[in-house]
C-alpha cells in the first residue's frame, strides 16, 4: 500500500500549482488522502489515535488528582491500582508525542489534538 501512496503522491506534486501558504497544496491533498486511506483500511487514523491517546492522559492525570468525577467521559479510568504509575503514562506519551512532531508529515487534521495533548504533558489542561 505504501507504494501506491507514494505514487499518488507523486502524481499530486507533479500536477500542482504553488498558491500563497506554507504547504504546497499537492502536500495537503496527499495528507488530506492518507488519513483517509488509513482510516479506512485499519479502522482508525492518527486523529483517532490521538484522541485516545488524549483521553487516557485526562483519565490518568484526573485519578492521580483523586478526581472521580468521570461523567463527562464515555469510557472512565479504572481504579488507580489497576493504572501504571502517571510519571510512565506521562514519560511514554511525552516519548510518542516529541517523536509525532519532528516527523516531516504533519497532519493538518490532527494539529488540535496534537496541541491538547501538549497542553495536558505540561500541565496546563483540566
Amino acid at each position: 500500500m505504501e507504494r501506491e501512496l507514494d505514487d499518488v503522491r507523486d502524481l499530486l506534486s507533479s500536477n500542482s500549482h504553488k498558491r500563497d501558504t506554507n504547504e504546497p497544496p499537492w502536500r495537503v491533498e496527499w495528507m488530506m488522502i492518507v488519513q483517509d486511506v488509513l482510516e479506512k483500511d485499519a479502522g482508525w487514523n492518527w486523529s483517532t489515535f490521538w484522541e485516545m491517546v488524549l483521553h487516557g492522559l485526562e483519565a490518568a492525570l484526573q485519578t492521580h488528582r483523586h478526581e472521580r468525577d468521570f461523567s463527562s467521559m464515555q469510557f472512565p479510568a479504572p481504579p488507580r491500582y489497576l493504572q501504571p504509575p502517571l510519571s510512565l503514562v506521562q514519560k511514554n506519551v511525552q516519548y510518542c508525542f516529541d517523536r509525532f512532531n519532528k516527523r516531516q508529515e504533519q497532519e493538518l487534521k490532527v494539529k488540535d489534538v496534537i496541541t491538547k495533548v501538549g497542553a495536558a504533558l505540561d500541565g496546563k489542561l483540566g
